[in-house]
């Protein structure tokens, strides 16, 4: 069981250090002065690298901090609370009710989002001149490359950004490997039960997510796998021998 543990916890932090593990900082490509702009990032074409940036959803947030586009971000929505660098800038309301005067008043040049805005916030954003990305969650887990590459050519242009999420998208292919492979003396026994929950609200890794597809990956059950949304009963994750 000890052992089960140990693996279960060196998968989290092999998972959210992935991209750190293997990030090409030394690499010119990447960091080269042709940023390839202008560049078009769903729907929306982009003249330049954002300088100031507000962003409405905690995945996006550390990925945008992991991929080390940090510094553009002014601004969040309070349920972005990791990682600090995030936690401490200014709050702008929640993801579903964002502060449009307080985004106003951070004088943004993009905001980005995971979901449309409704009718109205749209209208408010529009006449405030405050261009919006809506960078769509990942459903699977085949699909996450597409937010690290679109997230990489927001802020580093068509060819740098492709290739700066391609690479992170393998330091995670190769992390996942890595905790397979670890869990393999472990197949003919109980597994564990864990939860991942993401937030301060108790939001967790339901069915629907991505890390739910990593939590079963290392040999775990999911407690609150059977929800939806990053929403599940209290009294599935009750259930979870191991809270991350």
């Amino acid at each position: 069981m000890k052992n089960k543990i140990a693996i279960l916890f060196a998968f989290v932090i092999l998972i959210l250090t992935a991209g750190c593990a293997q990030r090409p900082s030394e690499s010119k490509e990447m960091f080269s002065d042709d940023y390839n702009y202008p560049v078009e990032v769903c729907g929306v074409t982009l003249e330049s690298a954002p300088k100031r940036v507000v962003v409405l959803s905690p995945s996006l947030a550390e990925i945008i901090s992991d991929m080390g586009f940090g510094d553009a971000l002014v601004g969040r929505s309070k349920e972005c609370d990791y990682p600090e660098t995030v936690a401490e800038l200014t709050a702008t309301g929640s993801v579903l009710l964002p502060d449009i005067d307080k985004i106003t008043k951070l004088k943004p040049d993009l905001l980005i989002m995971q979901t449309q805005p409704s009718d109205s916030i749209n209208k408010l954003l529009k006449d405030k001149n405050i261009s919006v990305i809506v960078v769509p969650a990942a459903r699977r887990f085949e699909e996450l490359q597409t937010v690290y590459t679109n997230i990489g050519r927001i802020f580093s242009g068509d060819k740098t950004g492709l290739s700066k999420g391609i690479a992170h998208m393998k330091a995670l292919d190769d992390a996942l490997k890595s905790i397979n492979q670890a869990t393999v003396p472990f197949a003919n026994e109980k597994p564990l039960t864990a939860v991942y929950i993401t937030d301060s609200f108790g939001h967790a890794a339901t069915g629907d997510t991505v890390l739910h597809r990593l939590i079963i990956s290392a040999g775990a059950v999911n407690a609150a796998g059977s929800g939806k949304e990053w929403t599940a009963e209290k009294e599935m994750l009750s259930k979870a021998d191991v809270v991350f």
